[in-house]
């Protein structure tokens, strides 16, 4: 990380400042982005790309919450954890609604098979999964050319018939 902001419009500002000098800088603004993505939205913001890495799959202990401070969420996870899943359901279902909206306004927009939007159609979010996660959308048609992690295997036994794949 290059930088770190001290509030959105702090990031905004840099990252107006460093495009407009062709620079490339990495800005980091901390804050939980079902707060930020929906700013950005309302106020017409066009990132080259909206992806999510958070730990979605886990609502419990890896998302926190919209409006939750830590220490908050520490003390409600182990007092209500099924009202702490909740809140960060909920939470889930406003960050991708955002990221749906980026995506509708022609933003590249993905997940990272987290299962963020899963949780958001289950709390309502019924067009959750009109953006793709990036596996599907961008490593499955590599696969599909023949490129990637593959392993030959010779079921014959021989060496030699792992070495290139089977005429068509």
């Amino acid at each position: 990380m290059d930088e770190q902001a001290n509030d959105l419009d702090d990031a905004l500002a840099r990252i107006q400042k460093y495009t407009a000098e062709g620079k490339a800088v990495s800005i980091a603004l901390c804050g939980n982005a079902a707060d930020i993505l929906p700013e950005l939205v309302a106020r017409g913001v066009r990132p080259d790309l909206v992806t999510d890495q958070t730990s979605a799959h886990d609502p419990l202990h890896g998302y926190l919450p919209k409006g939750w401070r830590w220490e908050e969420y520490q003390q409600k996870a182990e007092t209500d954890p099924e009202g702490t899943a909740l809140a960060a359901k909920r939470s889930m279902a406003e960050h991708v609604s955002a990221m749906l909206a980026f995506s509708e306004r022609g933003i590249p927009t993905f997940d990272y098979g987290n299962n963020i939007r899963q949780m958001a159609k289950e709390m309502g979010v019924a067009n959750a999964f009109d953006f793709p996660g990036f596996v599907p959308a961008y490593i499955r048609p590599l696969f599909c050319r023949g490129i990637g992690p593959f392993r030959w295997v010779a079921l014959s036994g021989d060496r030699k018939t792992s070495i290139k794949p089977m005429p068509k």
